[in-house]
């Protein structure tokens, strides 16, 4: 538990000096997972938005207190998130890897477990 805790208040910590800059946070993945992390890390009214690969995934990710919009990851480009929490963790160098252009603009993945890495390029 100490551990979930020191990687919420990071994850919180970054993502209110995200939006102190008038800048926003995305999420990277739609899952049971990301149901799951959302609270846990208490980002629920911290991301702005998600992004997933399937385009059957839906237009909102709702639960108690929060609705977050699920977008295409073109959203990445158009939105220019500060940093995308990258909740599929898991498959973190494929979605890496389908997004230079994010790097190459300056993106930024940060990828919460199994300890909190950042990710600033594509390779």
């Amino acid at each position: 538990m100490k551990r979930i805790a020191a990687i919420r208040d990071e994850l919180v910590a970054m993502a209110d000096a995200a939006h102190a800059r008038g800048q926003l946070v995305a999420g990277y993945g739609v899952s049971v997972g990301t149901t799951t992390l959302l609270p846990q890390f208490g980002l629920e009214n911290k991301i702005d938005f998600l992004v997933d690969d399937d385009p059957k995934k839906g237009n909102v990710m709702a639960g108690p207190g929060y609705d977050i919009p699920i977008l295409p990851p073109a959203a990445l480009y158009e939105r220019k998130p500060a940093f995308v929490v990258v909740f599929a963790w898991r498959y973190v160098d494929p979605i890496r890897a389908k997004h230079a252009r994010y790097f190459a603009e300056g993106g930024k993945f940060v990828v919460p477990l199994p300890g909190i890495s950042r990710v600033e390029r594509a390779d």
